[in-house]
């Protein structure tokens, strides 16, 4: 089908002023496939109640069909998705249409090698479509009507969007299944929150998604691992012990019944700026100014504030100044940030290991990696009309400092005016949808708040909480114990008073019950020292398990960014080349005295393409055919190819170096005069030296990363 399109004329696309002005990126690079397809669905995901991902396949191959009922395509949109600038604004959505989606696509469209390289987007009554070349990869194919309605395809469907991309051909069916299972599992937490409400309806290639655990709403309650649960019936008065951590109490503690591992939805959050009261009640404006969080619980209206920072200034008066409006009390030109926003937070994880259920169903669902390692994190959202949707999400993932012992997530939810003011002005596709520095910090305390106050906090109130029943537990069976032992000598008493007269077989056995008693102290003693000694073998077992784990993730990390700095580094890898003619031989020879050379770079061997050049209407001249070309692979081949060619000139084997001395000129591509082998001599110092640099610089990464990590695998 697409065959009609090959060798129509195409537009290539150039980056718009709009993107230049507004972002000042280079085109976007996406890291894997669930980037890819998060970018092309971003539209849909704000403005459609109804989206479908399936193939539809014709007598021309398959096709991977994303249809979205989001109104269609506007005449704003199909101005910009016509223009040959990409990055223009449409102004009708967050982001510049296409320059992410379609540059996203044609990512995709590559990546599937299938030919001819094209993708489309159309509506019931309009068609556009690019062809993946161009300096930028991207032209707009010049046609007439509706490419896709003539093809068959069904795009009918009134208010509906349509991406038409190649479906890759999969060579094996348990990788498709695993690459289908992975977008799923993906695209289930990005849409959690509009699916779990019913907002948005979303079929995955003939499947409706339905995540089956909600990330904050109405939570399972959870268990504690290894164990049964543990809370208890009694309150439990947070921040009351809070007083060196930097957090003030106000009006009365917050209380709270049960186990503390489910959603918390009620509260609020804003930022202040603190100075250090005077003995005269005002503020000391020496030094710098202090952070603190004022926070809010609606359910209660009770509020305490966090001090992320102190001020800069220290004295002996304890009392703080609050800055209502969060800017310096002595600064010119402050801008105000006084805004309070709606967050709500999960913990996961407290210490000592304690994986919650709730976040191995998380895993096991959303495919986040280890239990413990990969859950937790600030995200940033925009609440709008059909839910809310990601605006931050580079943290999940990513094991923070203060994640490694404790584990929750924050949600920090804007509203369209805080969306418009702290969000919108920021986005950058390139740091992942970026934010306003002040709201970060927000969430940068939040975490610390929650991680290493309320987490921790109510720990060591489980403890004290398991402790006590345990110990209550104790003395219960110890009294058990005893009464049965004196029961025993009371039946005893009795059993030999009722059938011995003589006092002195009477006093005998009472000196043989004494016997006993003694042999049963000494054997509770021994078990006392079995358990004892038990208990000594199961904490140094802990200890050395827990000293494994930590080598392990040691080693993980270790080999994890060796090899991603090996890969960077192949990133750099391509061919340096040789090629000569009978032309260039007999031009050389003529001119020069010695045979001409063509050498350059690339990054991949080019000599199939012009071989069929050479079977085309047109074919070079006969004295080309015998072409020689030789091809060698080397380390930062851009950087390699510049000596190779810096070299030969001051040798003074330049082909226009000679001929200007003669007083003649040539155009074209650089050529060289010398013989093969001072030419490859030249190169082969090159690819050495550059072979030698990747090993110097990998074995001095090694030793970095080994002092960085205090991992030496050798010892």
């Amino acid at each position: 089908m697409y065959s009609k399109l090959v060798n129509r004329n195409t537009n290539d696309m150039k980056l718009g002023q709009d993107l230049l002005k507004r972002l000042s990126v280079q085109m976007y690079s996406y890291k894997n496939d669930n980037q890819i397809f998060c970018e092309i669905l971003a539209y849909a995901g704000y403005e459609s109640s109804d989206i479908s991902m399936n193939i539809y396949a014709n007598e021309e191959g398959k096709f991977l069909l994303i249809q979205s009922k989001d109104g269609g395509l506007s005449s704003i949109n199909l101005s910009v998705l016509r223009d040959i600038n990409l990055g223009k604004s449409s102004k009708q959505n967050i982001s510049f249409m296409g320059a992410g989606s379609r540059t996203a696509a044609a990512q995709w469209t590559k990546k599937s090698r299938v030919e001819p390289a094209i993708f489309g987007i159309c509506d019931n009554k309009n068609c556009i479509i690019y062809k993946c070349e161009g300096d930028l990869g991207l032209g707009i194919v010049d046609y007439d009507g509706h490419f896709f309605k003539d093809s068959k395809f069904p795009v009918n469907q009134h208010n509906t969007t349509y991406w038409i991309l190649p479906w890759k051909v999969w060579n094996d069916a348990e990788k498709e299944d695993e690459w289908v299972d992975t977008l799923r599992s993906h695209l289930k937490f990005m849409y959690n929150s509009r699916l779990t409400s019913g907002s948005l309806a979303f079929n995955f290639f003939g499947e409706g998604l339905q995540p089956k655990n909600s990330l904050f709403q109405n939570p399972t309650p959870l268990k504690l691992e290894g164990g049964s649960d543990i809370s208890t019936n009694e309150k439990l008065e947070f921040f009351s012990c809070f007083q060196n951590r930097s957090i003030e109490k106000i009006n009365e503690p917050m209380a709270y019944k049960g186990d503390i591992f489910q959603s918390f939805t009620n509260w609020k959050v804003s930022m202040k700026h603190t100075r250090v009261k005077t003995k005269f009640g005002d503020q000391n404006n020496r030094g710098h100014y202090g952070y603190s969080l004022l926070i809010t619980n609606q359910e209660n209206n009770v509020q305490l504030y966090y001090h992320m920072r102190k001020p800069g200034y220290y004295t002996h008066y304890s009392e703080f100044v609050y800055d209502d409006t969060c800017s310096d009390f002595r600064q010119i030109s402050s801008i105000n940030f006084n805004e309070e926003f709606t967050f709500s937070f999960e913990i996961m994880t407290v210490p000592g290991n304690n994986i919650s259920a709730r976040r191995k169903a998380l895993n096991d669902e959303y495919k986040f990696g280890l239990p413990g390692k990969d859950v937790h994190g600030v995200r940033i959202l925009m609440k709008g009309k059909n839910g809310s949707n990601f605006v931050t999400k580079n943290i999940i993932g990513k094991n923070r400092g203060l994640g490694n012992k404790y584990g929750c997530i924050i949600n920090i939810e804007l509203n369209s005016e805080q969306y418009k003011k702290y969000a919108k002005p920021n986005i950058n596709r390139n740091n992942q949808w970026d934010c306003d520095e002040r709201i970060k910090e927000i969430g940068n305390g939040l975490y610390d708040f929650i991680c290493n106050g309320l987490a921790s906090d109510f720990y060591s109130r489980l403890q004290k909480e398991e402790a006590k029943r345990k110990e209550e537990e104790k003395k219960k069976k110890d009294l058990e114990l005893k009464l049965l032992e004196m029961q025993k000598l009371k039946n005893a008493w009795e059993f030999a008073e009722s059938k011995i007269d003589s006092l002195v077989v009477l006093q005998s056995f009472g000196r043989l019950i004494l016997a006993n008693y003694r042999v049963e102290k000494i054997k509770e003693q021994i078990r006392i020292q079995k358990e004892e000694d038990k208990r000594k073998q199961l904490l140094l077992e802990q200890q050395k398990e827990r000293e494994r784990k930590a080598l392990e993730k040691k080693k993980n990390d270790y080999h994890q960014r060796i090899k991603d700095w090996k890969d960077e580094q192949e990133s750099q890898k391509g061919n340096l080349y040789i090629r000569q003619t009978q032309s260039l031989i007999d031009t050389g020879i003529k001119y020069a005295g010695k045979p001409i050379f063509w050498i350059g770079r690339s990054l991949i061997d080019r000599r199939e393409k012009r071989r069929d050049e050479y079977n085309c209407k047109n074919p070079v001249p006969e004295e080309d055919r015998n072409e020689k070309h030789h091809n060698y692979s080397c380390y930062d081949f851009k950087k390699s190819e510049d000596k190779w060619k810096n070299h030969m000139n001051k040798l003074g084997w330049n082909y226009k170096d000679i001929l200007k001395k003669k007083g003649k000129k040539v155009t074209g591509e650089e050529w060289y005069v010398a013989t093969f082998e001072e030419i490859e001599e030249e190169l082969l110092k090159v690819i050495s030296t550059a072979e030698k640099d990747y090993k110097d610089l990998l074995a001095t990464f090694k030793k970095t990363l080994k002092k960085e990590l205090d991992y030496y695998p050798d010892n």
